[in-house]
C-alpha cells in the first residue's frame, strides 16, 4: 500500500468538459495515482487498460452523459454488479503531486497526458476509482490491499499470487511470465517492508504496487540481467 495523503480540505468539482477517454483509448501511461493508498488497485488497473476488451466492459457507456452518471461494473463477491457514480470528483487546493494534479486539483487518481494540459484530460480512471471507492463503502477503504484482489474485481479471471519465499524458483517464475506475457495477461508486483538500500539501488518504493507492463531479457557483458516493465 503507499502512504500518500491530501494534504488540504477536499471539495467536490464536476468536469463536465472533459471526455470519459479520448479517441485514442485506454492506455496504463495515462494513469496517475493521487492521494489514496489504493497503489494496488490503480497498478490492477493500469494492466487491465492495456486490453481493452477488459477495460471497455467495466463501462456500460462511455459516452458524455449531461447528467453526469455513469455505470460501473465490478466483479464482486463472485459476481458481476453495477455501481452508479455521478461525475463529481474529489478536489484539493493542496493536492498530491501537484503537477500532475491538472488545472482542477485533483485530490486522488487523475488520468492523461500531463504535458498537454486541460485539452488532454480524462475521466475514466476517476470514475472507475470513485465507483470502486462506493463499492466499498470510502475512498479511506481502498487504501490498502492486494493486486490480485483488484485484478479479480475488475477482470473476473481467477488470478495466481507468487510469494518470493524461501522455495521461490527465479527461473520457473521468468518461464512462466514469458508465457503470460504470450497470452497477454495481466501481471502486477508488489514490494514488501519498508525502503531499503536495496530497493531504492532499483529504484523501487517499499510496501508498494507496480504494474508489470513488458518483459525484456538483455546482455549485460557476460551476464544476464532478466526484469520488467512497470510502472509506479
Amino acid at each position: 500500500q503507499s502512504r500518500h495523503r491530501s494534504r488540504g480540505p477536499l471539495g467536490w468539482q464536476r468536469f463536465p468538459h472533459l471526455l470519459v477517454v479520448s479517441d485514442y483509448g485506454f492506455r496504463a501511461t495515462d494513469l496517475r495515482q493521487g492521494g489514496v493508498g489504493d497503489c494496488w488497485f490503480m497498478s490492477a488497473l493500469a494492466v487491465v487498460a492495456e486490453r481493452h476488451d477488459l477495460i471497455a466492459r467495466l463501462f456500460a457507456d462511455t459516452a458524455v452523459n449531461r447528467a453526469g452518471c455513469y455505470c460501473l461494473r465490478f466483479f464482486l463477491d463472485g459476481e458481476w454488479s453495477s455501481v452508479l457514480v455521478d461525475d463529481r470528483l474529489p478536489v484539493t487546493d493542496a493536492p498530491t503531486r501537484a503537477p500532475l494534479a491538472f488545472e482542477g486539483k485533483l485530490a486522488f487518481s487523475r488520468c492523461g497526458d500531463g504535458s498537454s494540459g486541460p485539452s488532454g484530460q480524462m475521466l475514466w480512471a476517476c470514475l472507475i476509482e470513485k465507483a470502486y471507492a462506493k463499492a466499498h463503502g470510502s475512498y479511506k477503504s481502498t487504501s490498502g490491499g492486494e493486486i490480485q484482489e483488484a485484478l479479480l474485481d475488475l477482470t473476473g479471471a481467477p488470478t495466481l499470487s507468487v510469494s518470493f519465499n524461501d522455495d521461490f524458483d527465479s527461473e520457473l517464475l521468468w518461464r512462466s511470465m514469458q508465457e503470460w506475457k504470450r497470452l497477454e495477461l495481466p501481471m502486477g508486483c508488489a514490494t514488501g517492508g519498508d525502503d531499503t538500500g536495496e530497493l531504492r539501488e532499483m529504484g523501487l518504493c517499499g510496501s508498494h504496487a507496480y504494474s508489470v507492463l513488458d518483459l525484456r531479457e538483455v546482455t549485460l557483458r557476460d551476464h544476464h540481467f532478466r526484469g520488467g516493465g512497470g510502472q509506479c
